[in-house]
């Protein structure tokens, strides 16, 4: 890196920048290190969503019903959520479920 900050580099065409020591700066000494190219914002995320599980929302292991079922009230049919969904999500605002009781 020094010798390509030592070439008489003409900065002015280049935008202001040394070709020779970008070119240094990309060499590594480890033949493994694989190079990322993410920004740092997409590090981040990457972070806060895991691992990936599924292409399609359809293929997630975590879903415990093979089809989907939409709710109809007219017909009494609920919807196939997974055991504990409603009340997770309930619970998640500090909601208190309280059991149905018996008519």
């Amino acid at each position: 890196m020094w010798i390509g900050a030592q070439a008489l580099i003409d900065t002015a065409s280049t935008g202001g920048r040394n070709p020779l020591v970008e070119a240094a700066a990309e060499l590594s000494i480890l033949p493994c290190e694989p190079r990322d190219e993410r920004t740092p914002e997409e590090r981040e995320l990457d972070m806060i969503r895991g691992p990936k599980v599924a292409d399609r929302w359809e293929d997630d292991p975590r879903l415990q019903s093979a089809q989907p079922v939409a709710a109809d009230p007219a017909k009494g049919v609920e919807a196939a959520n997974p055991v504990g969904s409603y009340e997770a999500f309930m619970a998640s605002f500090g909601a208190k479920m309280v059991p149905p009781q018996p008519e």
